[in-house]
């Protein structure tokens, strides 16, 4: 097998981008020079999908598609959020990732990230399917909010997007928790690591307490 993987670099020789006032940025890869809102250096061009750098997918350059339309029809503001986009690697077993990573969310979050994992092995579904090799790490603030999560083994592309859309809404480890999964599914590995965050919560002494003296109230 050979895997080739060398990147791509953009195609735009013999279009004559300077004659209608396109010009492409100072980087060496020759991508364009674009505004956040995707605008080129001429203000009735676009550029979307992979011309426009960054992740080089096919979900991404729908998404930005969309919203070239709509700011084009509507005026709509165009929103880059890269920490939305989803990154699959479709080898076997899959690998699939959101948000920030545990090192990037330690840097940027000083009052700490706790770190959930949950692994395929301890999910029905996959048991039934024989494929337990696997897991899922969900990383967030120490009041829960989802700041990422990595997915390894078969079917990680579509376990990630229940993750993709928790991040877009703001969701929190509680939201997962209070999923109500189909079983035997993968979806319960969300809720599995809903589950897990908050019985961390268990060590902390002051929440040992509280939940002591809750037990107690009429």
């Amino acid at each position: 097998h050979i895997l080739v993987a060398t990147g791509r670099a953009p195609n735009l020789e013999g279009l004559d981008l300077d004659k209608a006032g396109i010009r492409r940025a100072k980087a060496d890869n020759g991508q364009l020079q674009l505004t956040p809102g995707l605008r080129t250096t001429n203000r009735r061009v676009f550029a979307v999908g992979d011309i426009a750098g960054g992740c080089q997918s096919v979900h991404l350059a729908r998404q930005q598609g969309e919203q070239i339309a709509a700011s084009v029809l509507f005026y709509a503001p165009v929103r880059q959020r890269p920490e939305l986009v989803p990154h699959v690697t479709y080898t076997d077993p899959e690998l699939a990732e959101i948000g920030l990573t545990e090192a990037q969310a330690k840097a940027r979050v000083k009052s700490g990230v706790v770190i959930t994992r949950w692994a395929f092995a301890e999910n029905d579904r996959a048991r039934a399917d024989r494929n337990g090799f696997g897991a899922a790490k969900l990383v967030t603030d120490r009041s829960g909010r989802i700041l990422g999560a990595g997915i390894v083994g078969n079917g990680a592309g579509e376990l990630i997007a229940l993750f993709s859309l928790a991040i877009s809404r703001g969701l929190s480890a509680r939201h997962l928790m209070d999923l109500v999964a189909p079983y035997p599914t993968y979806a319960e590995i969300a809720r599995r690591l809903g589950l897990e965050f908050h019985r961390g919560l268990g060590a902390n002494p002051m929440l040992r307490r509280l939940a002591e003296f809750v037990r107690y109230l009429p």
